[in-house]
């Protein structure tokens, strides 16, 4: 498996556990989570479960609602692949 393939699966991975993590943190339910970013909680929960990632149109609404970043992800993630090299 190519290098990019594996960056894209994990970024994937760690966006799931982030964005679980963050509605915890907000203390609301997946229903709640998917009703501030605007989509069904059956395609909020795909995400959750890491089985799709969201649009463009809805990374915006995730980070205006409820604070996660796709840029501060792939920094973290970026960080760590370049810990690992060195």
């Amino acid at each position: 498996m190519p290098k990019k393939d594996e960056f894209v699966i994990a970024l994937k991975k760690e966006f799931c556990t982030r964005l679980g993590r963050r509605r915890n943190e907000m203390d609301i339910t997946q229903e709640k989570a998917a009703e501030l970013c605007g989509v069904t909680t059956r395609d909020y929960q795909t995400w959750e479960k890491g089985s799709s990632l969201p649009s463009l149109q809805n990374v915006v609404r995730i980070r205006a609602e409820m604070g996660l970043s796709f840029d501060d992800l792939a920094d973290t993630m970026m960080n760590k692949k370049e810990t690992a090299l060195v």
